[in-house]
């Protein structure tokens, strides 16, 4: 798994419950330069490794390209899955596994959470779950 920076609480949520090797170098919000290293060094390396999860569309696209650099084939020895804002991913490299985030709706609730907490402050807090789900359209041309 290629992480957050450990300083984002999401970071240690995926790794705590993940449970996976992840990936020493470099972070998901590194730039290039420093994060480009990171995954070619694990791709040379002896240790089998069969599958990437990573939560941004930048460090998918990177590792993609180390794993290509290193002779390794996207969806047949090794699988991707990328969280994304937007459908770009399927677009870069079909055999991505693309989990559509929704910015837009998790922001309308965070304000609507904080102006009930400000306007009723008896309340209990708002809580909330989204669904993590495909992208609808894997289709860049439908």
């Amino acid at each position: 798994m290629i992480a957050p920076p450990l300083a984002q609480s999401y970071s240690r949520h995926m790794i705590a419950g993940a449970r996976l090797e992840v990936l020493e170098g470099g972070n998901s919000h590194d730039v290039r330069a420093k994060f480009g290293a990171a995954p070619d060094r694990r791709f040379q390396s002896s240790k089998p490794i069969d599958g990437i999860i990573t939560p941004l569309t930048t460090s998918a696209i990177v590792s993609v390209v180390s794993l290509e650099r290193a002779g390794r084939r996207l969806g047949e020895d090794i699988d991707l899955v990328s969280k994304e804002p937007s459908p770009f991913v399927k677009t870069f490299r079909a055999p991505i596994m693309a989990i559509r985030e929704e910015p837009m709706i998790a922001g309308r609730f965070l304000a609507e959470a904080v102006m009930r907490a400000i306007e009723c402050p008896e309340m209990p807090p708002l809580r909330a779950m989204e669904m993590a789900r495909e992208p609808e359209s894997q289709d860049p041309h439908s």
